[in-house]
């Protein structure tokens, strides 16, 4: 069961950030948050 307590709905599911949660800090955190600086620009 991921982290936030709800389980995936079925297997091959997307993994998006609202059903996947990771450490903040953590080097993943880090280069989500670069990754959507490039695409959505804030």
């Amino acid at each position: 069961m991921p982290p936030h307590g709800k389980p995936m709905d079925a297997k091959g599911d997307l993994i998006t950030r609202d059903n996947v949660t990771v450490p903040a800090g953590s080097k993943i955190a880090e280069l989500r948050a670069r990754q959507d600086k490039l695409v959505y620009g804030q």
